[in-house]
């Protein structure tokens, strides 16, 4: 291992809480663009697969906790373009004006063309929360962030942000914060929210397919 990659494994160690001599020994990166995703996956991976990231050799990176993103993203590509995904949402596709990582950004970056199309994987009709069943959204508002007019949420409480043009994320929170029991509107915003939610998806079924994707391949190079 060349002596510019130590420090900086050692400095993604220390940032997700890893221990130095553990980083050296990674086998997978999987790298996100959020909180709710960095909530949400750890969950999800244990309720799936009975194991968490570490004991599997795999380092969840959310890019929001590194201010130099692009050193981080252009390290990984240089030296550990095969052993990283990345999952972003959708929207960064197309609609997103405020996201870091583009295809463009990861071309100006020097990743291949075969790492974009095989290591890269985008989530939901616009982003992370809107890929998962209104039902599963729904059992996760009335367990954790009941009305205050003792209604139960419905599925149409959460449908009507999925139209074009909306965040779904965004204004689902707002909404929540608006309508739930006062004493929890100070905690509901999208991380926590996504973490509720994944601790709700036991089951494969409630797993969205392109997470289940991710899993797979990130097992795959890790050896799992």
């Amino acid at each position: 291992m060349g002596n510019d990659v130590i420090p900086f494994m050692f400095n993604i160690g220390y940032s997700v809480g890893i221990s130095n001599s553990l980083v050296l020994y990674e086998k997978a990166f999987l790298v996100v663009e959020g909180e709710s995703e960095e909530n949400a996956l750890p969950i999800l991976y244990k309720h799936l697969f009975g194991r968490t990231f570490l004991e599997d050799g795999i380092v969840l990176i959310n890019l929001f906790g590194y201010s130099s993103w692009k050193t981080t993203l252009k390290f990984l590509g240089r030296h550990r373009s095969q052993m990283t995904l990345i999952l972003l949402d959708e929207d960064c596709r197309t609609t997103n004006p405020t996201s870091r990582v583009t295809p463009e950004a990861l071309e100006a970056l020097e990743y291949p063309n075969d790492f974009i199309n095989s290591n890269c994987f985008y989530i939901g009709s616009k982003e992370f929360e809107d890929a998962f069943s209104s039902d599963d959204l729904v059992a996760t508002l009335n367990k954790f962030y009941p009305k205050h007019d003792s209604t139960v949420w419905q599925n149409s409480d959460v449908d009507t942000f999925r139209i074009s043009g909306c965040k779904f994320g965004e204004e689902l929170v707002r909404h929540v914060q608006k309508t739930c029991q006062k004493h929890l509107r100070s905690s509901m915003n999208k991380p926590d929210f996504s973490a509720n939610l994944a601790s709700l998806c036991s089951n494969h079924h409630q797993v969205p397919q392109v997470i289940h994707d991710v899993f797979q391949l990130l097992r795959e190079k890790a050896g799992v």
